[in-house]
């Protein structure tokens, strides 16, 4: 249990480097390059984020044994394993160097930019972008060796350095008048080199790894099953969460991608900050799996789904609430549409972090990757169909509400029906995570509301909205003290709390518990 808390620590400590970072960058970058470079900006992470499809499952395949323990049982094969693996990765480099070439073809298309010399420009920059993605991913299984380790807190550690390298690195650059380009290398470099710490820490971890670029065919034809089933998860999630700009882009040109930028980035940062806890649910899932553990497993998905709701409900109902005003102070931007967009995703993420994050982990790593996979699919593809078609009819909107629909479809049919079934946790477990999460949320977030409506002209915004968030999450937090957790929890919080007190303050405290 302190390992998973180590690593949520760590996790959340290189979230909050990376949405400082994202704000900033999001700020400067908006600011000194202007919408559509801003715009095209995010059509290159877009792009970036697609070549994850190209480690085929095999990246989380390979965390998968490491986190049954491979290593230990069969050091030869388990280097085997994870050589073949690197070693495609080698090859599938080449890969998006062909597919840079490709997209640097046929730019304009995507892009609807036809000024000779902007596209040029934004060429090469997709050129720099490509051959250094093409260099960085090879190296992309050590993170998931680390995750199979549990040993997170090493990689989230690395990636905090790498993000602060990065964040100075741009700074300095815009300083000296550096553009996309030099943008573009002050992201990769960073990145490089923390992967590459990442192989030295792994080398640490397991003395017996022996890693070459040999490919053992016949040991990737055996993870096949469980890779290509993860891929298609995998590039279904991409296409949920990417294709919408790529969609915005083609049929009404980089400007409505810049608004649906501005608004994606506050439930996007939601996302990332909701979902490092449940980054521990791979390797316990695959373990305990692997031992036949059901009560533990029974346990861990009771306990996480609890944990999870708490922590999305709070948060994501005071960002629905105050959405104009993050948006104001932390983009200067006043957007009704962005607004729009911003409030509907949040409410898919609340989805996805509070129910779907626990099952598709669970899923994914206890035999069911099968199912996971094609209904994936099926998410992915109706959200194609239905962002295209309410795009014509409701603007921007549209793309956002055929991404929330499906997943809202598929948390009441099959996400929460089944974690309650599993956990055997039923009503009440449904009325824990869901209903008093929510009804505690409501009264912190309506006082806030009420505070900020009485006294919006006699503060600076940044000041009032901080203020709110303050009171409201002082009002969530005791209120789900008292009402979310049971007796033993509450003491085990205390105690942990105590801890970490001065000498004679904890002391005093606890003669007194």
């Amino acid at each position: 249990m302190n390992r998973i808390w180590k690593n949520t620590a760590a996790n959340y400590l290189f979230v909050l480097s990376r949405m400082i970072e994202g704000l900033l960058l999001a700020r400067w970058t908006y600011s000194t390059l202007g919408t559509e470079t801003y715009g095209f900006w995010g059509l290159l992470w877009s792009i970036f984020m697609g070549t994850i499809l190209l480690d085929l499952g095999y990246g989380k395949a390979a965390q998968r044994c490491t986190a049954e323990g491979l290593h230990k049982k069969d050091p030869l094969q388990y280097s085997r394993t994870v050589s073949s693996v690197f070693g495609l990765f080698i090859l599938l480099a080449f890969v998006i160097v062909a597919g840079t070439f490709v997209a640097v073809e046929y730019l304009g298309k995507l892009t609807r930019v036809t000024d000779p010399e902007e596209l040029r420009y934004f060429a090469n920059a997709l050129w720099i972008f490509g051959i250094g993605t093409a260099v960085i991913f090879p190296f992309s299984i050590f993170p998931e060796i680390l995750t199979g380790l549990q040993k997170i807190y090493i990689k989230s550690n690395i990636l905090t350095i790498s993000r602060i390298v990065e964040l100075a690195a741009v700074l300095v650059s815009y300083r000296l008048g550096g553009r996309l380009y030099s943008l573009i290398l002050c992201t990769l470099i960073p990145a490089f080199g923390s992967y590459l710490m990442m192989f030295y820490m792994v080398k640490q971890s397991i003395p017996t790894l022996r890693l070459s670029w040999k490919i053992h065919w016949p040991t990737l034809k055996d993870l096949a099953s469980f890779s290509i089933f993860n891929l298609l998860f995998s590039g279904a999630n991409l296409l949920i969460n990417y294709t919408s700009q790529l969609i915005l882009s083609v049929i009404t040109g980089l400007a409505n991608v810049g608004i649906y930028q501005l608004g994606s980035r506050l439930p996007f940062m939601a996302n990332t900050f909701l979902l490092q806890y449940q980054e521990n649910l791979y390797p316990l899932s695959a373990a305990l799996h692997s031992r036949n553990d059901v009560e533990g497993l029974r346990k861990l998905l009771a306990n996480s789904l609890r944990f999870c709701s708490f922590l999305a409900t709070g948060p994501l109902v005071f960002a629905w609430l105050f959405t104009p005003e993050f948006l104001q102070i932390l983009f200067k931007a006043n957007s009704p549409e962005a607004a729009t967009v911003c409030r509907i995703m949040l409410l898919s993420v609340y989805c996805k972090t509070t129910y779907r994050s626990v099952s598709n982990r669970f899923f994914m790593m206890t035999g069911h990757h099968k199912f996971q996979g094609w209904l994936s699919c099926a998410e992915a593809a109706a959200d194609l169909v239905l962002g295209i078609l309410l795009l014509k009819s409701m603007g921007i909107a549209g793309v956002v509400w055929g991404t929330f629909l499906p997943n809202l479809l598929i948390v009441l049919t099959i996400s929460l029906p089944f974690l309650l079934w599993y956990t055997r946790g039923g009503l009440l477990l449904f009325f824990r995570v869901t209903v008093l999460p929510l009804l505690l949320a409501g009264i912190a977030g309506t006082f806030s509301w009420e505070f900020h409506r009485l006294f919006s002209g006699n503060q600076t915004k940044i000041v009032l909205l901080g203020l709110n968030l303050f009171m409201g999450g002082c009002i969530y937090l005791i209120s789900a003290y008292c009402f979310l957790l049971n007796r033993n929890e509450k003491k085990q919080l205390l105690s942990s709390v105590i801890k970490v007190l001065p000498g004679s303050i904890g002391q005093r405290f606890q003669s007194k518990a």
